[in-house]
């Protein structure tokens, strides 16, 4: 049989009743099955899985995110307790302050050689540590000239003048940092002399590292009432070197009891007590 065009002036369409409705655009109706049937052609058997219920997939999912979450918990909790641990371990060990020793006097036989180099060194990380301990609440000092600080300690072989008066040495401060010098020529050929001026200039400068610090209206130059005084420490390769005594805190305080410096010098009983040839400045 010969197909025939719908008769809704369409010519893309081939039909075989020509009685076919068409609606007003000229295109066939189309009818959609009422609910009822679209809900009887749903499947009468149930699906089948091969996994539990949903219901138990949901318990079982429940439980190992409580699981899960737990275990980040506890381990949230162990991460932020050694944090804290550290934090604390960091802030009540303070960080060590660094003095570089800078040599600027040649060799001089029986005075300064490589030997007592090595030895003055030792000797000032004894004085350190002991100015710390009593006035830095023991913070970690190191002396060494293998290191690059704005704290100084400086050995010169020329005159040095402070307030237009020679000096054997004495501490200041300048645009890097501060720094404590001294001089080898006035060290009369002394080895030891060397050593007690190192050590008092060293210990000043801890105490006072800006040359400005006053204390009850006393400048806090430690080592200046004690230069009578000195105790000796032996050396690891056996030496014994002298250094040069100090004054502690309670010595600045009126009413205070003792001991007032580091040796307990019968010299020293008394606040503000100043030894033979020692002395102290008002600010």
């Amino acid at each position: 049989m010969q197909r025939a065009l719908a008769g809704c002036g369409k010519t893309n369409f081939f039909i075989e009743n020509l009685s076919a409705s068409c609606d007003k655009t000229g295109f066939l109706h189309f009818r959609f099955a009422p609910r009822g049937l679209v809900s009887s052609l749903r499947l009468s058997a149930p699906l089948v899985f091969s996994s539990p219920p949903l219901g138990e997939i949901t318990v079982r999912e429940s439980r190992v995110r409580k699981a899960f979450f737990r275990s980040l918990l506890v381990c949230g909790i162990a991460t932020i307790a050694v944090l804290a641990k550290s934090i604390v371990a960091n802030a009540a060990e303070p960080r060590p302050l660094a003095i570089q020793f800078i040599n600027h006097a040649p060799d001089v036989v029986g005075l300064w050689d490589e030997t007592i180099r090595s030895e003055f060194i030792e000797a000032m990380n004894i004085v350190a540590d002991n100015v710390s301990s009593r006035w830095l609440h023991s913070r970690p000092v190191i002396v060494s000239s293998d290191i690059r600080s704005r704290w100084r300690l400086i050995l010169v072989n020329h005159r040095l003048t402070f307030n237009g008066q020679p000096a054997a040495g004495y501490h200041w401060r300048d645009g890097t940092g501060p720094y404590a010098i001294l001089a080898l020529n006035r060290a009369s050929d002394s080895v030891a002399q060397v050593f007690l001026d190192g050590s008092h200039e060293l210990a000043e400068m801890l105490v006072d590292p800006w040359a400005n610090r006053a204390i009850n209206g006393w400048y806090a130059e430690v080592a200046d009432a004690v230069v009578c005084c000195h105790y000796d420490v032996t050396l690891s390769d056996g030496g014994v070197a002298p250094l040069s005594d100090f004054v502690l805190p309670h010595w600045f305080v009126i009413e205070s009891s003792g001991p007032f410096d580091f040796i307990n010098s019968p010299y020293i009983q008394h606040p503000l007590e100043v030894g033979p040839d020692g002395f102290k400045q008002r600010r």
